[in-house]
């Protein structure tokens, strides 16, 4: 018998295949940094994620399934350096945009609401000062209902 819970359990998005990913560097890592290490942002792990490197853009499919997109973001301690900024977009709309985040900056929560929404695309840039050592988490990133 299935339950309510059941429906309700968040999907991680590195749990789901992206409809396309891009990225300055390396490959994408589900649960894992974009070295292929442990998703680690300041002094927290994460044991799912999604490790990438600036400029770079995952998109993918909700089709009005989920109502809420939450996580942290930040830099992955395996470089030193870089800087970053964290944006999502909801069917081409901008939502969501971090500060510039540093390798010295602690993980940075964000909840957004996609109620509706077709598409969400994710993109980290280099803040306008380069890519060097911008190894950019979308840590314990998921989809509720």
């Amino acid at each position: 018998m299935l339950t309510c819970n059941h429906i309700l359990k968040p999907r991680h998005l590195s749990d789901l295949k992206p409809v396309r990913s891009y990225q300055g560097y390396g490959e994408l890592g589900l649960d894992k940094s974009c070295e292929g290490n442990s998703l680690t942002i300041g002094n927290a792990v994460f044991e799912k994620g999604l490790g990438t490197h600036a400029y770079s853009e995952i998109i993918y499919r909700l089709e009005g399934k989920y109502s809420y997109l939450e996580g942290f973001v930040g830099l992955d301690k395996e470089v030193s350096g870089g800087s970053v900024i964290f944006q999502v977009y909801a069917d081409g709309k901008k939502l969501y945009q971090s500060e510039t985040l540093y390798q010295t900056s602690k993980p940075s929560k964000f909840s957004i609401s996609v109620k509706k929404v077709k598409q969400i695309q994710l993109v980290v840039t280099d803040a306008d000062n380069g890519t060097g050592a911008d190894h950019a988490n979308w840590a314990d990133i998921k989809l509720r209902r």
